[in-house]
């Protein structure tokens, strides 16, 4: 079955994409996964996580199903309303994301279908709006698709919500 996040607004690249450089992994001091299982979904993601948190000083929480990671990280929940409550700043994790200088946030294509209710960019504005994700010299937001075809998709603008799409549409040219 083909995921699709069509919850966001394919208009700028910055809102489907992974923002962070793989690279760049090691100036942030923040990570939170939001359905995505790195350790499964991204062994690359993984590796640069590890290699990060072995530097030190490196705070790794995520939501969704318990994990077992290549390194120690904290357990927020696996409901809704923990993610509503980070969207609303109220999260006991919060503290950690605005403390932190560089902060990233990884949203899984898994969690996007939880997430079909709201308008577009509605939460990744308000992650922006009360968490410290977003600069002009950092982009912590990131999006990580298990399909790598989506990325091509979404640069085409098209999604399989507009119903111009097949949602069994296996190959675009």
């Amino acid at each position: 079955k083909r995921q699709s996040q069509s919850f966001l607004d394919v208009d700028y690249s910055v809102n489907y994409k992974f923002n962070t450089l793989l690279q760049n992994i090691r100036k942030s001091d923040v990570c939170l996964l939001i359905g995505i299982n790195p350790k499964i979904d991204a062994v690359l993601l993984n590796y640069h996580l590890r290699k990060r948190f072995l530097a030190g000083n490196f705070k790794i929480a995520y939501i969704g199903s318990s994990l077992n990671l290549t390194f120690p990280s904290v357990h927020l929940g696996t409901s809704l309303n923990t993610f509503i409550s980070l969207l609303e700043g109220k999260h006991s994790f919060c503290k950690f994301l605005r403390r932190a200088i560089m902060p990233m946030i990884i949203v899984g294509s898994s969690f996007s279908e939880n997430l079909t209710f709201c308008s577009p960019n509605l939460f990744s504005n308000l992650i922006k709006l009360n968490l410290n994700v977003n600069n002009r010299l950092w982009s912590g937001l990131n999006f990580f698709n298990v399909n790598s075809s989506d990325f091509s998709f979404f640069d085409l603008a098209l999604q399989h919500n507009h119903g111009f799409v097949s949602k069994s549409l296996d190959l675009f040219y």
